[in-house]
């Protein structure tokens, strides 16, 4: 059944999702790196003064791979913070903000991506302007994952996802089997390891650190260096150093992975990158999207689920600002677990395991961990 045409500007933005992701991926791949462009725009007005649609542009890329001469065509120009449109192409679409002057937002870029089939569009200056132009590239043979992945990696909680999927069969002319969205495994991934999976690996392991935490440090505070990923932990006796990577942010009840907080500096995103890798190996969704509301982070257990990952078991809230949280996962010998008891492993065990995990999982994993 087709997909209907798109009546917002969020449609829009869905129907570009995988479909620009690929491209980059494929743009990547061939190019490599692009260090530089130069672009040649041919007249965009007639003889008699009036603007041209589509106006070509002759690029020049400088890449890793080499000097590439491409086409390219002129979507929109900006000026003094407007986006004014000077395509045909968005002519008989109903969604107003594809159409006339409209102020700058990078939803508009990516609306012009979704516009010429998701291919590159890159920001030039033409004169006393900036361009938006359309690089005439077509990359094929993207794997399904990879681009599902990356396409993750850029969905907020607004987008509608199964939309953008169906939209990426329809470009693509797959045949796409409908995947769970809700943090379990996708389609295409050759591992059948789920996210359920990583909260049964860690959720004995997990609780146990959080007791021992709880009882022998009952009033600890921790002082985070975020550039490093270690922190500085006082409980009452003498302070101690601890690795400590701050996981993930929550402002305003929103859960933001520590990889994808632009507040954030580089070095203070490492450790949740694995997360994200991880989440791209095994197609754990709840991994890849960059947010989600917090209230269904914790429902899903997602910091629980990244512990074994990292191999960290000790999760520590910290004020960040007075409208930000971080949660790190911290590591010390001073946090690690005495050697364990039957006393203390039957306790453990008898934790109550959420709904929907697989108990034979999870009490093998306790055991193989501790033995």
């Amino acid at each position: 059944m087709p997909l209907p045409a798109p009546a917002t500007l969020a449609d829009v933005l869905a129907d570009g999702l995988f479909v620009s992701a690929a491209q980059d991926l494929a743009f990547a791949q061939a190019l490599g790196p692009v260090s530089s462009a130069e672009y040649n725009f041919a007249a965009d007005r007639d003889g008699a003064g009036a603007p041209l649609p589509d106006v070509p542009v002759q690029l020049r890329i400088d890449a890793q791979t080499g000097v590439h001469d491409l086409e390219g065509t002129r979507l929109a120009v900006l000026r003094d913070g407007q986006w004014t449109w000077t395509t045909s192409m968005t002519a008989g679409l109903t969604v107003p903000e594809l159409s006339g002057t409209q102020p700058y937002s990078p939803k508009l870029l990516a609306a012009a991506r979704t516009v010429v089939g998701g291919s590159p569009v890159l920001i030039a200056e033409q004169d006393d302007a900036l361009a938006a132009v359309a690089v005439a590239f077509r990359g094929n043979g993207v794997p399904l994952s990879e681009a599902i992945a990356a396409g993750l990696a850029q969905s907020t909680p607004a987008t509608d996802e199964r939309r953008a999927l169906e939209a990426y069969a329809q470009a693509t002319g797959q045949q796409i089997p409908a995947p769970r969205f809700d943090g379990t495994r996708l389609t295409g991934w050759g591992s059948s390891l789920t996210l359920a999976d990583a909260r049964a690996d860690a959720h004995y392991l997990a609780a146990e650190h959080q007791f021992f935490v709880d009882a022998r440090f009952p009033h600890a505070q921790v002082t985070p260096r975020l550039l490093e990923g270690r922190a500085t932990v006082s409980a009452g006796g003498p302070a101690f150093e601890a690795v400590a990577p701050v996981l993930a942010t929550i402002t305003d009840d929103t859960w933001t992975w520590a990889w994808a907080d632009e507040e954030l500096a580089p070095p203070a995103r490492r450790a949740a990158a694995n997360v994200r890798r991880f989440g791209a190996d095994h197609g754990i969704a709840d991994f890849l999207r960059p947010q989600l509301p917090a209230a269904r982070a914790f429902e899903l257990g997602l910091a629980q689920a990244a512990m074994p990952i990292l191999q960290l078991w000790t999760l520590v809230p910290v004020a960040l600002s007075p409208t930000t949280t971080g949660l790190f996962l911290l590591d010390a010998p001073q946090l690690r677990l005495p050697d364990a008891t039957v006393a203390t492993h039957s306790a453990i065990l008898a934790v109550p395991l959420p709904d929907g995990l697989d108990a034979v999982r999870a009490q093998a994993a306790y055991r193989a961990a501790r033995g």
